[in-house]
């Protein structure tokens, strides 16, 4: 029944039947899944993998492109060894990254506030998100505290600063002051400007 071949014999007994038949159903309950699955798997196509931390990135051989030379400084001291080869493909670029992002020459290093008005900027352009940000993020500039040299709080002070910083506070802290500040703008400027 598995195998799809004939039984040599007729099931003549009561139990042997009842064994044949649920072999009969488990036959053909796997044979259904197998060509569902492989039909699925055949019909669906597979996104491209994703390029989410900096091992990824550097096995991907994509050159690696930035607004001058700040993040190349930061590859070549990383302790990080993927980091250390992605410097060997570093890029310094003095004009805007789009047409090397576009066409999917190279990874853009950036900090998150120009990071996220580039994506926004690009991905508006072309109507679809082409652009997106990797997972692993070793260098948030955002956010920093001032402490006495070889501090014992330092361990713990980090430790709830990537806290803060992951649970998106610092985001929406941003969004509220960009509202803010607008919302003054159009107080203060244009609505003295109306009157």
């Amino acid at each position: 029944m598995h195998l799809r071949v004939p039984l040599l014999r007729q099931p003549n007994t009561n139990t042997i039947r009842v064994v044949v038949s649920f072999l009969w159903l488990h036959g053909m309950m796997l044979g259904m899944f197998y060509c569902s699955n492989l039909t699925a798997f055949l019909t669906i196509t597979r996104q491209p993998r994703t390029i989410d931390t900096f091992k990824d990135l550097q096995e991907s051989g994509l050159s690696i492109a930035s607004t001058g030379s700040f993040f190349g400084t930061l590859l070549e001291s990383s302790a990080n060894q993927y980091m250390k080869e992605l410097y060997h493909r570093y890029v310094p670029l003095f004009s805007s990254p789009e047409e090397w992002l576009v066409d999917g020459r190279a990874g853009f290093l950036t900090s998150i506030q120009p990071g996220n008005y580039i994506m926004a900027q690009i991905n508006s352009k072309y109507r679809t998100p082409i652009l997106r940000r990797m997972k692993e993020c070793v260098w948030p500039f955002s956010l920093g505290v001032g402490m006495q040299s070889n501090s014992p709080l330092k361990p713990r002070i980090d430790q709830i600063i990537n806290s803060i910083t992951q649970s998106g506070l610092v985001d929406h802290w941003f969004k509220d002051t960009l509202r803010l500040a607008t919302q003054w703008f159009m107080d203060n400027i244009v609505g003295s400007r109306n009157q």
